[in-house]
């Protein structure tokens, strides 16, 4: 099995802030530890293989790092 790819998308007043996709588990943790956007909407995509997903949008940073650990199992 591959690695999944990982899609995050930052969005404040209903605009696309910032986006990164990415295979790569450390360049994702560094673009999540780098941003630190208030009252935002983080939109989070993992994709497995063709027809296998995770998604879900989350308020805040410890919960979509959580999500990710989850959807990762790291």
């Amino acid at each position: 099995m591959n690695k999944p790819n990982i899609s995050i998308k930052i969005i404040s007043n209903s605009k696309v802030v910032k986006s990164i996709a990415s295979r790569k588990i450390r360049r994702i943790n560094k673009f999540i530890e780098a941003n630190n956007f208030q009252n935002c909407l983080y939109k989070v995509r993992v994709t497995y293989e063709k027809g296998l997903v995770n998604c879900g949008e989350y308020k805040t940073k410890p919960e979509l790092i959580y999500a990710l650990k989850i959807f990762l199992d790291i």
